[in-house]
């Protein structure tokens, strides 16, 4: 025998660490066939998601429920990944193999915010569910908006979940957030940056954003590697900083052995440290530079 059930309400969908809104096409189909059940899903809708890799304490769900009430700004800001308009179409999930497939996975951009990574803006270039019969993920292909018409990165991730029976129920949990090599490149005219950098998570000086080494290309010939960091707390700013040495440039009564120093938005010079920066010069977000 065969039934159909079709689903009005907004489902929780755990693989991805996000929450469904069903089209009224998606159905529920509870079959029995030659004495075995046979449960399937049929969906289609947009899936908003919010996930990191970060352990998420009690402290922090109960927190979670309050967001209806008090908005939902705060809460995203502590993500890693923020996306509000995927849109998938026959995606099926069944007890047997092929257990979970889609037609299409694709995304609509609302508005700026509907989209981010580490509370960067990104452009979304391709959606692909990749599955078998242990684990189902999303791969993303995007662009990271570091700084408008001027930095931006370019990387793949993948929102994996694992597939976890338990007492005979099956059942999809989310797992992590793998990213793959961040790739930057930029031309700010004076200074030609190319690299990779890796993410910062709530760093209590520099918050969400990325750091890493990239190689500098200056006019005149120069070239160095360079530190940069991309931060964002409730603005977003970077900077870039190198330091050369063993130079033997001549220029009148002086020769120059070496410079160091940067280019940045947003931040300014607070002192000097030994840790990251080539140069030494220390830099502090500053709403107001």
């Amino acid at each position: 025998y065969l039934l159909k059930a079709e689903i009005t309400n907004d489902i929780c969908f755990q693989v991805f660490k996000g929450k469904a809104n069903l089209e009224k096409n998606s159905y529920v189909e509870l079959k029995v066939k030659e004495g075995k059940f046979l449960p399937k899903a049929v969906l289609y809708g947009t899936l908003s998601l919010k996930a990191s890799n970060k352990p998420v304490t009690a402290a922090e769900a109960v927190a979670g429920v309050k967001e209806k009430t008090e908005g939902q700004n705060a809460s995203d800001e502590k993500e890693t990944a923020v996306f509000k308009g995927i849109i998938f179409q026959n995606l099926t999930l069944q007890t047997v193999n092929p257990i979970i497939t889609a037609d299409y996975f694709g995304y609509k951009n609302i508005k700026e915010d509907d989209a981010k990574v580490s509370n960067f803006p990104v452009t979304i270039n391709e959606i692909a569910l990749i599955a078998n019969t242990e684990s189902a993920s999303l791969k993303v292909d995007l662009a990271i908006n570091l700084m408008k018409d001027q930095f931006n990165g370019q990387t793949k991730f993948y929102v994996i979940g694992k597939f976890a029976p338990e007492e005979g129920i099956q059942k999809w949990k989310f797992d992590r957030l793998k990213f793959e090599e961040i790739k930057v490149a930029a031309d700010l005219g004076g200074v030609k940056f190319k690299g990779s950098i890796t993410m910062l998570d709530n760093d209590p000086i520099y918050g969400n954003g990325f750091k890493g080494m990239l190689g500098a290309d200056f006019t005149g010939g120069i070239s160095v590697e360079a530190n940069a960091i991309f931060g964002s707390k409730s603005f977003r700013y970077w900077y870039v900083d190198a330091m050369v040495d063993n130079l033997n440039i001549p220029a009148g009564a002086i020769t120059f052995k070496g410079f160091g120093g940067g280019a940045y938005y947003k931040m300014k010079k607070h002192g000097f440290t030994n840790s990251f920066v080539a140069s030494g010069s220390n830099y502090v977000p500053d709403i107001d530079s």
